[in-house]
C-alpha cells in the first residue's frame, strides 16, 4: 500500500483489507485484498483464500459450504473450498480425523467423488470389453485355423460355451 501511496494513488480503505486505489499510478480503479487484516466473519471465503488458513476458519468454511442451496452457490464455493484444500492440506487433514468434519468434508466431495467413481467404472467396463473382444477373436481365428468347425458353430450360438474355449486358447475365464 506504501507504493501506491508514494505514486500519490488515492487509496479509500472501505473495510478492514479490502482497499480501493485510483489515479495516480493506476490505469483503471482497482481493488485491492489484504487478507490478513480481513475481518473473518464478514469475509470468510476470501479469508480462506491463503496458505495460513487457522482451524477455526476451516471449520467455518466448511459449515458455510454445507449451507449453501442454490447450484450456483455450491459450485463457487466447491471452488473455493478445492483451492483452500490444496493450500491447507495439514490443515484439511486434520479436520477429517474430527469425526463431524469428516462427514461435512465427505458431503461436500461427494459429487466429485462420485464423478470420479462413475469414471473409473466406464473406464473399466470399456477395458474389459476390449479384452474379452480381442480373447473372442483370437479364439475364433485358433478354431478356423484349426478347423474345428463345429466348435466354431456352437460356440456363436453359446456363450458359455465361447467361455471354456476362450480358457481353453487363452489361459482366462470369461465372466
Amino acid at each position: 500500500m506504501g507504493w501506491f501511496l508514494k505514486e500519490k494513488s488515492n487509496i479509500e480503505e472501505t473495510a478492514p483489507g479490502v482497499y480501493y486505489i485510483s489515479e495516480g499510478v493506476t490505469i483503471f480503479p482497482t481493488q485491492v485484498i489484504v487478507s490478513s487484516e480481513l475481518d473473518e466473519t464478514h469475509h470468510l471465503w476470501l479469508k480462506s483464500l491463503t496458505r495460513q488458513m487457522s482451524d477455526r476458519v476451516g471449520k467455518e468454511l466448511v459449515t458455510a459450504a454445507e449451507t449453501m442451496k442454490e447450484k450456483q452457490d455450491r459450485e463457487n464455493s466447491d471452488s473455493v473450498m478445492r483451492l483452500a484444500m490444496d493450500e491447507n492440506e495439514a490443515l484439511f487433514e486434520r479436520l477429517k480425523e474430527a469425526s463431524v468434519m469428516n462427514e461435512a468434508l465427505l458431503r461436500l466431495m461427494r459429487p466429485e467423488m462420485e464423478a470420479a467413481t462413475a469414471k473409473a467404472t466406464a473406464e473399466g467396463r470399456a477395458k474389459g470389453r476390449q479384452e474379452e473382444r480381442k480373447a473372442t477373436s483370437y479364439t475364433l481365428q485358433q478354431l478356423l485355423a484349426a478347423g474345428r468347425m463345429d466348435d466354431l458353430k456352437r460356440a456363436v450360438n453359446d456363450s458359455d460355451y465361447m467361455d471354456q474355449l476362450i480358457e481353453e486358447f487363452c489361459g482366462k475365464k470369461q465372466n
